[in-house]
């Protein structure tokens, strides 16, 4: 039995019991030598602050029931994990950290390591999941530590944030007042859907364009949830805005080998052709990111409608090919 079983199992006969259970007893259901046993209890009293105490007249061990430990319903902080619980508890804990890069490190610092002290006492301990465990992380971009701190706190504690921001596609720095709707982890990076107050209208913002960032107390504005559902889930890629024009692509038998398993859009259709092309239709509202979508298929794509889409795509690829004249 493993050390982190045999824990579990030792809570569970003293926590079951209302007398107390000798060393042998113990040994006899954990089915394990007295030294060993001697271990475990001693890593429940001093890692887990288990309330264990043992009676000299019975002779045996017990925990005791004065204590609020004893009388909760719930096991021992950590106990709750099963192995493959805690396998995936321990895999998750290794990808977050891959996925933050630093973001809230100093507030996590205290609960991963109260995490990796408990993760370490499985065979598979964390060293081993870090190792065969990566994440690939090409297209990110750094976001400002406070700055993000600063929005996800505007954000749970709904508090309105006063912020410069710098749009890429205008090149400008504008500062706004802004109450968060929702932190998105999109394609690597950050973004915040914010109600902007200067234009009274439901705006996506990429966190790591923000150049100051200030909680304010003031409390945030909440927008009709029907409106956030309706501008952010309907639109195609990060964009936000109700989907209104659906786009219609075909690929080649090759790529639909990749593309037939990948979901677009929540609301996508599609269907195989009686010549072995696969053609997809995907709600969009912009076109920005559904052409680059559209375009690193190269040939194996072609977008039948609408015109205006059919249109920019092949202007698009015309503007490439000069490149390349």
């Amino acid at each position: 039995m493993a050390r982190f079983e045999r824990v579990q199992e030792l809570d569970q006969l003293l926590r079951g019991s209302r007398e107390p259970l000798s060393l042998e007893e113990l040994c006899s259901h954990l089915e394990a030598s007295p030294a060993t046993v001697k271990r475990s209890i001693r890593f429940l009293r001093e890692q887990l602050n288990a309330p264990i105490g043992y009676d000299h007249f019975q002779k045996g061990y017990l925990y005791e029931r004065n204590t609020p430990q004893a009388n909760a319903p719930q096991p021992l902080p950590g106990l709750w994990f099963n192995g493959k619980e805690l396998a995936a508890l321990l895999t998750a804990e290794e990808v977050l950290g891959q996925i933050s890069l630093g973001l809230l490190r100093v507030e996590l610092a205290p609960l991963r390591r109260k995490l990796d002290k408990l993760l370490r006492q499985r065979p598979s301990g964390s060293p081993e999941v870090a190792r065969r465990v990566k994440l690939e992380r090409k297209q990110a971009r750094n976001v400002d530590t406070v700055h993000f701190t600063r929005v996800t706190d505007a954000l749970i504690r709904r508090r309105r944030l006063e912020a410069e921001y710098h749009s890429r596609s205008r090149d400008e720095t504008t500062s706004r007042v802004l109450s968060p709707v929702r932190l998105v982890y999109y394609r690597d990076n950050w973004y915040l859907a914010a109600w902007c107050h200067e234009h009274a209208d439901l705006r996506v913002f990429a966190v790591d364009r923000f150049r100051i960032a200030h909680v304010l107390e003031d409390e945030a504005y909440e927008p009709p949830e029907e409106l956030v559902n309706a501008r952010l889930e309907s639109a195609y890629g990060i964009y936000e805005g109700a989907a209104d024009k659906v786009a219609v692509l075909r690929f080649t038998p090759t790529a639909a080998r990749w593309v037939a398993d990948e979901i677009w859009h929540a609301d996508q259709t599609s269907q195989w052709l009686a010549d072995g092309r696969y053609e997809l239709r995907v709600p969009y509202r912009h076109d920005k990111e559904l052409l680059m979508d559209v375009l690193r298929h190269g040939s194996g794509a072609e977008v039948v409608a609408p015109p205006a889409l059919r249109s920019a795509t092949r202007e698009e690829l015309a503007r490439a090919l000069l490149a390349y004249t």
